[in-house]
């Protein structure tokens, strides 16, 4: 793979120079249809990086070509009309990391899919991990399932290099257990590593609506001419991307002035992009950066993100590295971001470009020929103290000036870890909340004012209380079970308490509520047949059905003699 990169870049570069280079049928057998494609793309980004210097035929002024993004007040990544239609606020970028159906999929990825925002069941999911998941590899799996699937992949190391070219509708989950029960993003790591052969994922698309969303995935050993991530809008293409806790480390870019992770857009394209919750640091090149071209329209928000210590291979190594060309315009908006200690610039940005900037910590910054970089309150310059940085850990040290630092508007509701976003008096800067922890919900269910086991006579009565700490779920809707496993004979095997009523036989649902510090209550007290019986307090998802995963259980056994 890498003799056949090095011969792409060589053919790239001929073309560039105009020589009459032409491909062979030799050369034609030893490159497949993507990699021919994929030249293509090479041979333009040279083209443009070569205009960078002078501009080309730049213009400040309006282009009949170029397209206005959907409307967006609250600048959340979701239209106002959207917003308006599913009953969502257009004023407010919370609700676009709220989760109502519980799915694993918050607003703004159930509007990019074109899925259901109160409905579990959409969008549709497929799985990637070992036995029994639908996939075996990720590759497979991108290449294989329906437009609009959440493609769920299973804590672990995956080898990936895939490419295409077609529109893809889909979004790649990682953070899943091996039975795809639990989302956990640091129990269940999901790691995607290009062995460093090529990019990791290269998704080039000149047509139709691609959506492309990356969550709780580690990149690692991207290795290409296009770094480690490629997400390219060309031709009229109206690409809308989430990089949603992810991290691209330990990657590089062939490219003497690319990044690991390339933002293009060519043409008459459209892009609306978001980044949250995501590290891009310890690369050889630049974090990020993007070539806004011909007649395109670009829209980014970055939050919560850390950039740093990338460093040169070539002439890169910024934190961010943008320019635009011709009518191509580029408008950012950045806070509780950190860009700081990269080997270039953390910022540069030319000619039609818009940078707006609040609660963030910034380095050194170059915005030449037109470009704008608009620094709010909030924006300091100064050292983070990450952990160990020079390792890759971009925590903050106790004593981080960034903590406390950010604002909580539009802030995932946790951090790149899954823990809480604000444990202290407001939102941190950058992925990782300091002294953040989830607490998961502990229902506590007694017999005799005991854990148990407990045994007792039938003539003496058995007091069964339950009580509840909500953890870091307090107000959150969920089904709340208190259910008994009795020696009787069906239907009387099993009883259900139900919330107010009492106890009735079979699976029933005891109560649908937001999670609350319960104090303890008594449920039951009676004295019992002989035999044994096991109580069960347990809450989990608000659907109404007691299948779990649950968020808490726990259990008490009474012998009763």
């Amino acid at each position: 793979m890498r003799t056949r990169m090095i011969l792409l870049i060589v053919a790239a570069a001929a073309l560039l120079a105009g020589s009459a280079m032409t491909v062979s049928a030799g050369t034609a057998g030893a490159l497949s249809i993507l990699e021919l494609l994929k030249l293509q793309d090479m041979q333009r980004a040279l083209q443009y990086e070569q205009l960078k210097e002078t501009g080309g035929q730049f213009s400040s002024g309006e282009s009949s070509l170029r397209r206005a993004l959907p409307p967006d007040a609250d600048d959340d990544g979701i239209p106002d009309s959207w917003e308006t239609t599913n009953e969502l606020n257009p004023n407010d970028p919370n609700d676009a990391w709220f989760d109502p159906d519980r799915d694993e999929v918050v607003n703004l990825f159930e509007y990019q899919l074109g899925s259901g925002l109160n409905n579990p069941a959409s969008p549709p999911v497929a799985t990637v991990g070992a036995a029994g998941a639908d996939y075996a590899d990720v590759d497979t799996a991108i290449a294989s399932v329906a437009p609009g699937t959440a493609i769920r992949v299973a804590g672990g190391t995956y080898a990936v290099n895939y490419m295409t070219f077609s529109s893809k509708v889909i979004m790649i989950q990682g953070g899943w257990s091996a039975d795809f029960s639990r989302r956990d993003l640091a129990q269940y790591a999901t790691t995607f590593d290009g062995g460093m052969r090529d990019e990791i994922l290269y998704f080039s698309v000149s047509s139709g609506n691609p959506v492309i969303i990356l969550d709780g995935l580690h990149f690692v050993g991207g290795n290409g001419y296009f770094g480690a991530v490629n997400l390219l809008s060309s031709g009229s293409s109206f690409m809308k991307t989430s990089v949603v806790n992810c991290s691209i480390t330990q990657s590089r870019s062939d490219a003497s002035y690319g990044g690991v992770l390339r933002l293009n857009n060519w043409n008459i394209s459209q892009s609306d992009r978001t980044i949250a919750n995501t590290v891009i640091g310890g690369n050889e090149g630049s974090g990020i950066c993007a070539q806004i071209t011909d007649d395109t329209t670009a829209r980014w928000r970055i939050i919560n993100t850390t950039i740093s210590q990338n460093m040169n291979n070539g002439d890169n190594g910024y934190g961010i590295e943008s320019f635009t060309l011709d009518n191509g315009v580029l408008t950012s908006h950045i806070y509780n971001s950190i860009l700081w200690g990269n080997e270039q610039e953390d910022i540069s940005i030319r000619r039609n470009i818009t940078f707006n900037v609040d609660h963030s910590d910034i380095g050194d910054v170059d915005a030449n020929f037109g470009a704008v970089y608009s620094a709010a309150p909030g924006v300091v310059d100064t050292n983070p103290l990450f952990v160990d940085p020079a390792n890759g850990d971009f925590h903050l040290q106790g004593s981080s000036p960034v903590i406390d630092a950010g604002t909580p508007s539009g802030v995932p509701l946790t951090d790149m870890e899954g823990n809480p976003r604000i444990s202290g008096t407001t939102v941190d800067m950058g992925p990782y909340e300091y002294g953040g922890q989830i607490i998961d919900p502990l229902p506590d269910i007694k017999a005799n004012g005991q854990d148990g086991p407990v045994t007792v006579s039938s003539s003496t009565p058995v007091s069964i209380t339950v009580a509840l700490d909500p953890g870091s779920y307090a107000n959150q809707n969920a089904d709340w079970w208190i259910a008994a496993d009795t020696p009787f004979a069906p239907p009387g095997d099993w009883y259900t308490y139900v919330y107010p009523s009492g106890w009735f036989p079979g699976i029933n649902l005891c109560a649908q509520a937001g999670l609350f510090d319960l104090s303890p209550f008594e449920m039951l007290n009676m004295t019992l047949p002989t035999g044994d019986y096991t109580f069960y307090f347990a809450i989990d998802d608000p659907d109404g059905m007691a299948t779990g995963p649950w968020w808490g259980l726990d259990s008490v056994e009474v012998q009763v003699e």
